[in-house]
């Protein structure tokens, strides 16, 4: 008896070993489709969960720096407002003239000897000149301007030598360490503008009255901020 299979080739059972391409196509696709499926839920699950966790482990961590550098941003503000309040107060003591010291100088220079004659005042002020502050020596240095406005009195021996106890006066001043060492401008004569001698009969002493404005400078030395 003869066996005649009647279906088609592709469906008929293999007899010399070899596997079906249908049934070989069929699971090579299924394997795709499950390799596929395991790298899909390996990414779902393991490594886009591992980069949240990083984006918010870095997240925080950009919170934390931005907080710290905001605080370094605060404290150098804090510091330039201290620095320029220090460079103020700094500015005001280079500025202070110690009067106390100057004027020890002045009456120790009234009494000194004067050949023939004494001095006193009788007035005096001091104030800073307005708009006395100008950059000097290529703006390396500022002058500020005091005047020192007084009326000295003058009384001597002998009524004809009224113009010699003027002239000794006023060279005398120069000449002194008063003038010298307290950086005084121009000469004690500068402001001359006469005088009116007259005798006093009671004290047989001729009296002359001198006024004087006489212009003391200190020079400061011009800091330049600098910004880092």
């Amino acid at each position: 008896m003869i066996l005649i299979n009647l279906l088609p080739p592709e469906l008929r059972k293999s007899t010399n070993g070899v596997l079906n391409p249908v049934m070989m196509s069929a699971g090579v696709g299924g394997l795709l489709c499950a390799l596929l499926l395991g790298f899909w839920m390996y990414v779902k699950f393991v490594s886009l969960k591992h980069a949240n966790d990083v984006l918010d482990a870095q997240t925080l961590v950009l919170a934390t720096k931005s907080a710290e550098a905001q605080e370094v941003i605060d404290k150098e503000a804090s510091i330039a407002g201290f620095q320029e309040h220090r460079d103020g107060i700094v500015g005001l003591l280079a500025k202070k003239v110690y009067w106390a010291h100057t004027l020890d100088d002045f009456a120790n220079h009234l009494a000194g000897h004067w050949p023939g004659f004494v001095v006193c005042v009788t007035e005096l002020s001091v104030t800073p000149t307005a708009g006395s502050e100008s950059r000097m020596e290529k703006e390396k240095a500022e002058r500020v301007l005091y005047s020192i406005t007084g009326k000295y009195r003058l009384i001597g021996d002998e009524r004809d030598k009224a113009g010699n106890y003027i002239k000794d006066f006023l060279d005398g001043t120069e000449a002194s360490s008063f003038w010298k060492q307290n950086q005084f401008i121009a000469k004690p004569e500068s402001s001359y503008k006469g005088d009116a001698p007259s005798w006093v009969s009671d004290i047989k002493r001729v009296v002359i009255d001198l006024p004087c404005d006489w212009q003391r400078a200190k020079l400061l030395p011009v800091t330049k901020n600098v910004v880092n």
